[in-house]
């Protein structure tokens, strides 16, 4: 997989979307990436940098994949946002970005109370863009592991393998997805051979 933010900073970024986007939809993608951005301000990710180097990295492995569906693009700039900050409330959420991305975003979020072993099997029943931004999510987080210790790199592919592969295999059945979630799969395998 070959990654596309080398040097990435904002404008860079902004620059991207002018290729796939109208001004509307850049605008918002926009705004979701300042909140994102804020959201995460002073968080770090396992192996150090900044936390938002990963939703902007889950939006552009998208971006790469031909996912021009600029809703998507702002779900996965977003999707911990809920989790990790009190940047917006769902109320925020979906009165700025509508209701089909606070959708796509919640059904991504770890709600407190919510039993782990029912988060895959949510996600299985969920929109088929809640299933593609949770795939580039653990792409990314895949292609990060060598940050992280032995214990959480083994639970990471047990995980993937037991788990999002089965992500992979329900949005292959959707016709519109099926050469993507298929490219996400042997991505998501190379990185966990990697490791083994």
């Amino acid at each position: 997989m070959q990654e596309i933010t080398t040097g990435m900073n904002r404008i860079k970024f902004e620059e991207i979307l002018t290729r796939y986007f109208i001004p509307s939809q850049i605008q918002l993608i926009m705004m979701a990436y300042r909140f994102s951005k804020y959201g995460h301000h002073g968080q770090s990710r396992e192996g150090g940098g900044r936390y938002f180097e990963h939703p902007r990295q889950a939006a552009l492995i998208l971006l790469e994949q031909g996912v021009f569906d600029h809703e998507i693009i702002i779900a996965a700039l977003l999707h911990d946002v809920m989790e990790d900050s009190f940047i917006l409330t769902w109320t925020d959420l979906e009165f700025i970005f509508g209701s089909r991305i606070c959708a796509i975003v919640k059904v991504l979020t770890k709600e407190p109370g919510l039993p782990k072993e029912q988060y895959i099997p949510r996600l299985l029943g969920a929109l088929p863009e809640a299933q593609v931004v949770k795939l580039a999510d653990r792409l990314h987080n895949l292609t990060t592991l060598g940050a992280c210790n032995r214990d959480k790199q083994v639970k990471q592919i047990k995980e993937t393998r037991g788990k999002i592969y089965l992500i992979c295999d329900k949005l292959a059945l959707n016709p519109r997805y099926t050469d993507l979630a298929n490219w996400f799969k042997e991505q998501m395998e190379t990185r966990c051979r990697e490791y083994e």
